[in-house]
């Protein structure tokens, strides 16, 4: 089978707001908030009843380009459910709107191939321009877990994100919970999961997103997770509600030391954009650079939205 190769953009991930489809006042909040990404929930969120209903309000929405939010998204059921190939023809009108298709519950790399078969289809019969929509693949149990190194491969997948709720439900652990303000053991489950998921993510020049934190009012656990996330090396982290943008927002986005100092490695080893550097090691503050602090450099700078 040929597989669609997606061109990575550059755009920040730090936040990713996750709203119903089918909750009209909820689009139109999300419409206006400065995330990075607004991502329109066909699946968990969304009732079967109602899973028509929140198709076409997700393409009307995206229809045009009255969006903030200079990534866009849409969460289609998982790819074995029975509304999934709907939901894919659904999404045609807008189809040159979007930045990613959010798939949930991604097992296989054959499951992956198969929506990109028939998303190549819709993408040329509504007539897309330049890069094909990415996959943005949720990494949410056991299964998905087992099996990261080979869909994280994929062409068309460009961003990876952890679920922890599904995670925890699938590894039996007890009380649930989303991680890091969890017990030593859920800590210790948590980070198992993302730093697996982060090694495939970067072993093929992936996205790799930590999932939300449920519990929308404690801010506590908001800022920890955040905080953990972003020193593990993840790029960003899912919200589900305005109130988690700012807190989420600041913990991945670097600072101005951090971006002075990714500056310097740049000048230092006389790389513009797009050249190879003229020089294979300098130092900068009195410490060794080279290709390998060049790459880290590159990606911190990308997060704070200056590539």
């Amino acid at each position: 089978m040929r597989r669609v190769g997606v061109e990575p953009d550059t755009d920040a991930r730090r936040t990713a707001l996750c709203v119903p489809a089918s909750v009209p006042r909820f689009v139109e909040r999300a419409r206006r908030l400065p995330v990075d990404m607004v991502i329109l929930d066909l699946e968990d969120s969304v009732v079967p009843a109602l899973k028509n209903h929140a198709r076409s309000a997700a393409a009307t929405a995206l229809a045009d380009d009255d969006w903030q939010a200079p990534l866009r998204a849409v969460r289609i059921n998982a790819p074995d459910s029975p509304w999934v190939d709907d939901d894919l023809t659904g999404l045609g009108p807008c189809m040159s709107r979007l930045t990613e298709i959010v798939v949930p519950k991604v097992h296989t790399i054959e499951q992956l191939d198969r929506l990109s078969s028939r998303l190549a289809c819709i993408e040329e019969e509504f007539g897309r321009q330049g890069r094909p929509v990415g996959f943005h693949i949720q990494v949410e149990d056991a299964a998905g877990l087992l099996s990261v190194d080979q869909t994280a491969a994929h062409p068309r997948v460009t961003t990876l994100a952890f679920g922890p709720v599904d995670y925890a439900a699938s590894l039996g652990l007890r009380n649930g919970g989303t991680g890091h303000s969890e017990s030593q053991a859920h800590s210790a489950a948590y980070d198992h999961g993302l730093m697996r998921m982060l090694v495939a993510a970067r072993a093929h020049d992936k996205f790799a997103l930590d999932g939300p934190c449920i519990d929308i009012r404690n801010t506590n656990e908001l800022a920890r997770s955040c905080e953990h996330s972003a020193a593990l090396g993840l790029d960003g982290k899912w919200i589900l509600h305005p109130d988690q943008l700012d807190a989420t927002r600041l913990a991945f986005t670097p600072t101005k030391s951090e971006v002075a100092h990714a500056k310097s490695v740049m000048a230092a080893l006389h790389t513009a954009e797009g050249d190879a550097p003229a020089a294979g090691a300098a130092i900068v503050d009195g410490k060794m650079v080279d290709e390998a602090t060049l790459r880290h450099a590159q990606r911190l700078l990308a997060r704070a939205g200056m590539h």
